[in-house]
């Protein structure tokens, strides 16, 4: 899975319960990363062996081949973390073509929002949340 928010890829492990042995963590190694991965948890590099699930940030977007023959490839972006939304005519592409063994290689399954706001609400409540939003920028411009 791609997705470039270390944050967004511990909200998964913890929900799906993931663990060390059937879960890799590829981004960069910072002291940063490790202090937010799950206890256990380390990062990985994208030569170390695959796992079941693989997570791959920004890291290895571009430049980086990987080899894994039974991967898929999902592409997840959070609409509430701005570095997960891709830029379609650059990232797509170097993503979708960094696994070079796959045998599904040319598939692709893209995961995202259109809207920041997760809860449904009635028109009225969406049109106060926007006021809202809009007075509250045009006072950081004032």
């Amino acid at each position: 899975m791609f997705m470039n928010s270390v944050k967004g890829i511990v909200d998964i492990i913890n929900k799906a319960k993931l663990t060390p042995e059937n879960c890799r963590v590829v981004c960069a190694n910072t002291e940063k990363n490790k202090s937010k991965l799950p206890d256990g948890f380390t990062i990985s590099s994208a030569n170390d062996p695959v796992k079941t699930i693989n997570f791959y940030t920004s890291t290895c977007f571009e430049g980086c081949d990987l080899l894994d023959e039974n991967s898929r490839t999902f592409i997840i972006c959070d609409p509430n973390r701005p570095t997960t939304v891709l830029d379609i005519s650059t990232s797509m592409l170097q993503i979708c073509g960094r696994i070079r063994n796959s045998r599904h290689r040319g598939e692709m399954t893209l995961i995202y929002n259109t809207t920041r706001y997760e809860e449904e609400e009635s028109l009225e409540l969406y049109m106060k949340r926007i006021e809202s939003e809009i007075a509250e920028a045009e006072e950081d411009i004032a």
